[in-house]
Parts: structure tokens; sequence; C-alpha cells
């Protein structure tokens, strides 16, 4: 495991990780995206920021999730599709 320098909320943080150092950046970027979009929403505190920054990111990474079931689902049905047609046209073949 390497260690990190990273940027979170506007503190720098020490992380170990085995990822790339241009993913984790990556990463960050984007949480903080998500915790400046949430901070900028008044009357919240610290607290609930990060309480809603966690059950956003959850909820992205949930339906990143079903979209990727759904084309899985989808491809494998298709697939099994032209599985069908080709069986059939084999069976033609030898006829």
């Amino acid at each position: 495991m390497r260690r990190h320098e990273v940027q979170l909320a506007g503190r720098q943080i020490t992380i170990q990780s085995d990822q790339p150092a241009d993913l984790l950046s990556e990463i960050c970027d984007y949480v903080n995206n998500r915790h400046a979009e949430l901070s900028s929403m008044p009357g919240l505190t610290q607290s609930q920021v990060s309480m809603l920054l966690a059950l956003s990111i959850a909820e992205d990474l949930f339906q990143e999730r079903s979209e990727a079931a759904d084309t899985i689902n989808r491809a494998s049905t298709e697939t099994a599709g032209l599985l069908k047609k080709l069986e059939k046209l084999s069976a033609q073949a030898r006829a």
C-alpha cells in the first residue's frame, strides 16, 4: 500500500491505497465537487453536509449498479436471441 496526500473538503489528509494516484485524484475531485454542492445549501451544519454527502454518493453507487445490471441483462437477452438464430441457421445448413 502506498501513502497518498489528498485534499478533501478543504483539508489535506494522508490515505493509504493501492489505487493509482490519477484514480484517487479523480475520486477526490468527485467527492469535493459533491461536497461543494451540498455545502452551498444554507443552514446545514458540517455534520449534516457529511451525512448528505455520504447518502448522495451511496445513491450514485446504487444507481450505477442498477444501470450496470440492466445493461448485463439486456446483453444476456440479446446474446441468447443471437445464439438461437445461429443454432437455427446451423440446423438449416445441415439439412
